[in-house]
């Protein structure tokens, strides 16, 4: 027995979902659940709030809303607490990659009526208009919610949540506003948070296994106790500079450099960092550094996408840019 409560948002999360068959709710805490936004939908539609579904190819709907809503056990606690929500908007940005979600609120409405099920509604798209494209943003369509993320909700971890994801959202959420200055600052945070990572991982993976290459010795401490350390690997890490990450480090680490293996990336890496540095320190404009306009941003997010591969990581993120065409599920052409 739940109680609904429904928040608009200071902006639209964008869905893509089948019409038929989805369930009513998604579990996103051991008490608390999602409303199906196909449902929330139907219900402002009913109210008369102006909300367009556009048929997709494979039969489900695109659309976005403002609106979301949540069961829980007590309404009014959660009015006073948002950090269940909080944390459905942080999961569906990270799973969906949709850097846009919003993460504020402008209302919220609940009641002290309790119920154990949300009525059936019926959603009717609208009919192809004959003769009309629908021409939609590439880069939202893509990274539309799904049911798969709405049911991964609750599956998450510390390891769901690696700062640098975070970070190229926020580099890709600033291009898309024609931030660019913000775009390129945080792709460079997201590069050297995410070598950074992968570089600590590989660290406790050689204290365990203890490979050849790498010498690992014990220290001893007070008492009985003992330290293990990497004595070479720590003389790397006191010099202070993010080309060290991408070459001598993991070089010595992972027996791999991006240098030696991808020079161009990690020259325009290198500069991307000098960018940064530039932006963030100096109060006069540097040489040698990226232009912070629209194309230069866009490219230092697509080299960070390629360093995260690089590095074995997740680097399904799309940069914005394009329109699609609905109907042919192409590139639109004009």
């Amino acid at each position: 027995m739940t109680q609904a409560l429904t928040y608009q948002l200071s902006g639209s999360i964008f869905y893509r979902l089948p019409l038929k068959d989805g369930p009513e709710h998604y579990r996103v805490s051991d008490e608390a659940a999602l409303e199906n936004p196909l449902l929330t939908t139907a219900a402002l539609i009913e109210e008369g709030h102006d909300i367009h579904l556009l048929h997709c190819r494979d039969g489900s709907v695109w659309f976005g809303t403002s609106h979301l809503t949540l069961h829980v056990p007590d309404a009014a606690a959660s009015v006073a607490d948002f950090t269940t929500l909080w944390r459905v908007l942080a999961r569906l940005r990270r799973l969906s990659r949709q850097a846009g979600i919003p993460r504020d609120i402008t209302w919220v409405r609940y009641s002290n009526e309790v119920t154990d099920r949300v009525e059936p509604r019926t959603i009717h798209p609208p009919a192809s208009v004959e003769g009309a494209r629908t021409i939609v943003n590439k880069s939202i369509f893509a990274t539309a919610i799904t049911e798969a993320h709405l049911r991964a909700i609750a599956d998450r971890s510390p390891e769901d949540e690696p700062v640098h994801e975070d970070l190229l959202l926020d580099a890709l959420e600033a291009l898309a506003g024609r931030n660019h200055r913000s775009a390129v600052v945080y792709a460079a945070f997201a590069a050297e948070a995410a070598a950074g990572l992968v570089l600590a991982n590989a660290l406790e993976t050689a204290f365990v296994e203890q490979p050849r290459h790498v010498r690992v010795t014990r220290r001893a401490l007070s008492g009985d106790q003992e330290r293990l350390t990497e004595p070479i690997y720590e003389m790397l890490s006191r010099t202070d500079g993010f080309r060290y990450l991408l070459h001598e480090r993991p070089l010595y680490l992972l027996r791999r450099s991006l240098l030696v293996e991808d020079e161009p990336l990690y020259q325009a890496l290198v500069k991307l960092y000098r960018t940064r540095n530039s932006v963030v320190h100096s109060s006069t404009r540097k040489t040698d550094i990226f232009d912070l306009d629209e194309p230069a941003a866009a490219a230092c997010i697509s080299n960070v996408i390629r360093l995260l591969e690089w590095l074995g990581l997740a680097h399904d993120f799309v940069v914005p840019g394009g329109m699609l065409d609905l109907e042919t599920g192409r590139d639109a052409q004009f």
